[in-house]
């Protein structure tokens, strides 16, 4: 796959780099805190000891985009991924501007659906960077673009749910979409799958 838009991203080559995933028990679902992982990468390894998990600074979008720079360097995927942060709208309207729609194979987004008023920007971008698939599929080893969506199933005292959100996405008939994972427990999480219909 040539591209990737990301929001959150683990690389394996940064495991040995002091990562650790945050299991929680009663959703059997692992979780990294991106911006702790940032904050180690800008301020060295030994943050865990300097600053509490609890009291991560707020990293500028320079410093944001030094980090997610600097957690690629040594990535084999660096040249085929990118880190993109802003708002959905802004985001959609900066790739449209340097002519890059459909230029996405897969679409990584997690926590993005909490809240029903940013639907439409959010479905606008997938709609904008998600590739189309090619004419015909025929190999078994052939991708079909995908937007992956990682959520809770239920935000409380939010407007949005996964439930909210695949009704979404079926009034608007852009795109089919799957539960392709979900987790027991408690608190129930999900992956979503949405492909072109």
């Amino acid at each position: 796959m040539p591209n990737v838009l990301a929001n959150t991203v683990l690389s394996p080559s940064a495991a040995g780099n002091g990562d650790t995933l945050h299991a929680d028990s009663d959703t059997e679902a692992c979780e990294i805190d991106i911006d702790f992982r940032r904050t180690q990468v800008l301020f060295g390894a030994d943050t865990d000891d300097v600053i509490g998990k609890r009291d991560v600074p707020e990293l500028t979008a320079g410093e944001a985009n030094e980090a997610d720079a600097r957690m690629l360097q040594n990535c084999d995927i660096r040249n085929r991924c990118e880190f993109i942060a802003g708002d959905w709208a802004s985001i959609e309207h900066e790739l449209r501007r340097q002519g890059r729609e459909h230029s996405f194979d897969l679409v990584l987004t997690s926590e993005t659906i909490y809240d029903t008023d940013s639907y439409k920007s959010l479905h606008d971008l997938f709609a904008c960077v998600l590739a189309r698939p090619q004419a015909e599929i025929n190999s078994l080893n052939q991708q079909v673009p995908a937007v992956l969506v990682a959520a809770k199933s239920i935000y409380f005292g939010l407007t949005g749910s996964v439930l909210t959100f695949k009704q979404y996405v079926d009034a608007r008939g852009v795109f089919d979409v799957d539960s392709v994972w979900q987790s027991g427990g408690s608190m129930p999480r999900e992956i979503l799958r949405l492909t072109w219909k």
